[in-house]
């Protein structure tokens, strides 16, 4: 019988060595998935502004990527305080209202903005917002209605600012410059012509579109249908005459019934959207009159 010679792996190695490689081997391919996935959706927490997946398409993620340096230094330099900077603030307001910025959502907006990259813009914006409404007051407290003037003025151009990017956003920007107009209303009286006439224009800036909220709406509804249609739990997509729940001038609830929980959160942020851009549309109008006599 011819001896063979045993190779030098066998002979260096132990076999309870090999076993539990191979052993080390499996688990590591079988946890790559699990690894993959826990490190993307880490790295997304930890890092809420690099918007470089594909979800909103390559003209969405370029203007939302134009956003990006402005967000940065925003929160750099003017982060929501109980006691903000007010010079930063004020230079990153001027930033904001000159940047020229891109829409976020050509034409009308399948976007409820309560999550992802609208979200974020708008809470920088409004972070920024609440920042100056806190001076203004402040201002007004320690007598300077000049002071208080100017930078409710900036609220009032900054809220413009990515405002129709989602139904969300028009809210909030809507929230602030009803604070802002109250504000206004206050110290209307007590500033100079050359402020009043500040105060006036910054008033006429603010645009009251509820129409365009209702649109949007109705997008964001058809968009809700389409994405849970293909859900088999949702057993009354099934039907082939069914049509997207449209919304008029004056938003209903009527049907709640056959609503799904998304479309009434839609429906729900829809009306409370153009209800207060109603509301601002009248307070407009009245502050402007009492502005210009």
């Amino acid at each position: 019988m011819k001896y063979r010679k045993p190779s030098r792996f066998r002979m260096n190695v132990p076999i309870h060595l090999l076993m539990g490689a191979r052993r080390l081997i499996y688990f590591l391919l079988a946890s790559m998935p699990v690894t993959f996935t826990a490190s993307v959706g880490i790295g997304t927490r930890m890092n809420p502004l690099d918007w470089t997946t594909p979800e909103f398409g390559p003209e969405m993620c370029q203007s939302i990527a134009a956003y990006i340096p402005l967000l940065r230094e925003t929160l750099e330099r003017a982060p929501a305080r109980s006691k903000p900077d007010p010079i930063a603030c004020e230079a990153m307001a001027n930033k904001w209202i000159a940047a020229k910025l891109p829409e976020l959502s050509p034409g009308n907006m399948p976007v409820s903005g309560l999550e992802g990259p609208f979200y974020d813009i708008q809470r920088v914006r409004q972070n920024l917002c609440n920042n100056l409404i806190r001076l203004a007051h402040e201002d007004v407290k320690a007598g300077d209605v000049k002071s208080a003037a100017h930078r409710t003025a900036l609220v009032l151009r900054v809220c413009e600012v990515a405002k129709y990017s989602s139904v969300n956003s028009i809210s909030m920007a809507t929230e602030s410059q009803r604070e802002s107009f109250k504000l206004v209303s206050q110290i209307q009286d007590k500033v100079d012509g050359a402020t009043r006439k500040g105060l006036e224009s910054a008033v006429r800036q603010v645009s009251i579109d509820p129409n365009r909220t209702v649109e949007a709406a109705k997008h964001l509804l058809a968009a809700t249908k389409t994405l849970y249609s293909t859900s088999k739990s949702l057993k009354r997509y099934a039907s082939n005459d069914m049509v997207p729940i449209g919304l008029s001038k004056r938003p209903s609830l009527a049907d709640t019934s056959s609503m799904t929980t998304e479309e009434l959160t839609v429906a729900g942020l829809a009306e409370s959207a153009v209800s207060m851009c109603r509301n601002l549309g009248d307070f407009k109008a009245t502050l402007l009159k009492s502005l210009v006599l």
